[in-house]
């Protein structure tokens, strides 16, 4: 094998080392992306529940305090 062939074989060699590096590194990237957007779909569905119930809660109070107005001005 000449230089030039070792070197050329060196360098190959080399360049895919670098590509399955920075391939596992995606991958690892997309795993933890996904767990992310697992996780915050999760909250974002128990922050929507919370909303659900406060605002319920909002809307009971106003009838209550419609009542009372009402009341209050007889």
């Amino acid at each position: 094998m000449t230089e030039l062939e070792s070197q050329l074989l060196k360098s190959v060699t080399e360049y895919q080392r670098q590509q399955e590096q920075q391939q596992a590194g995606l991958s690892s990237s997309y795993k933890a992306l996904q767990q992310m957007f697992t996780t915050t779909s999760a909250e974002n569905q128990e922050l929507r529940t919370q909303v659900q119930s406060l605002a319920e809660q909002v809307s009971g109070l106003e009838s209550q305090l419609s009542r009372l107005m009402k009341l209050l001005t007889k």
